[in-house]
Parts: C-alpha cells; structure tokens; sequence
C-alpha cells in the first residue's frame, strides 16, 4: 500500500487518519484546505491527486526546515492548508 514519504510509515498502519495536501496548484475544486475527515475520504474515492502523510512527521518536517512547501511537490502551501 501507500505509505507517508517522510516517515515511510505504511498509511494503514498509522494509529490515526493520514493528511492530505493537493496534489495541484488549486486549479481544481479541492480548496485550500488541508484534507482529513471525510473530504479525505471524498479526494481518494474521486481518485483526485492527493500527496497523503503521517500528519505529525509533516508538520515537524515543515517546522524544522522552516518552508511552508509540500515536501513531494514543492508547491507552496496557503495559509488554508497550514491552519489545518
């Protein structure tokens, strides 16, 4: 199965819900947000690019390099996505 880039913990295997950033540049009508919950659930049954992660290696990967960028494809990420 999938597994979170960073922490290559298999995503069924994480003791909570894996995280999703937008695999676009916002060109579609996922909105800004960070996705868990049921828009997570939503993204993948609708097969839309999604970049899943061990929510708690993206957010100390994130801080301790100090770029607010998705680590698979560089994007920047909005405040949205950030607040999530």
């Amino acid at each position: 199965g999938d597994c979170c880039p960073i922490s290559l913990t298999p995503l069924e295997e994480l003791e909570y819900e894996p995280f999703g950033l937008r695999g676009t540049d916002g060109g579609d009508d996922l909105g800004h947000d960070g996705l868990w919950g049921a828009e997570a659930v939503a993204a993948h049954l609708a097969s839309r690019p999604v970049h899943w992660f061990d929510g708690k290696y993206l957010a100390c990967s994130i801080v301790s390099k100090g770029q607010l960028l998705d680590p698979m494809s560089m994007r920047p990420l909005v405040r949205q996505e950030c607040k999530s």
